[in-house]
């Protein structure tokens, strides 16, 4: 038995018709000018406008000082803010905060002539 194979003819290949070339036109381009963004807490500070967060025992200088600084909580802060009527977000916000004020703030040694607890 004798296999034969079958050997498939190369395709001629249309010759393509030569493009037009035009002249290359070399546009000088001005560089753009970007600015660089100004850190939140630098600049706005002062003017974040914070929502009530009593109830999680934050106070608002503290969180303003917080929320410029910390990347997690200026995501929340931004999305709270976005949305005000979320409850969800700002309870998330607020404990958020909260804990992440707490985990961060320096410690406090113990003053003399007081046992720590």
């Amino acid at each position: 038995m004798g296999a034969s194979t079958k050997q498939k003819e190369p395709s001629k290949r249309a010759s393509k018709s030569p493009r037009e070339t035009q002249p290359a036109v070399q546009v000088a381009k001005q560089p753009q000018r970007v600015q660089p963004a100004s850190p939140p807490a630098a600049s706005t500070a002062r003017e974040l406008p914070l929502p009530d967060l009593s109830p999680f025992g934050v106070s608002a200088g503290d969180a303003r000082a917080h929320v410029g600084v910390c990347e997690s909580c200026g995501r929340a802060y931004r999305h709270v803010v976005k949305n005000p009527k979320d409850v969800t977000a700002l309870g998330y916000f607020g404990r958020n905060l909260a804990s992440c004020l707490a985990v961060n703030a320096p410690r406090q040694t113990p003053a003399a002539g007081h046992a720590a607890p």
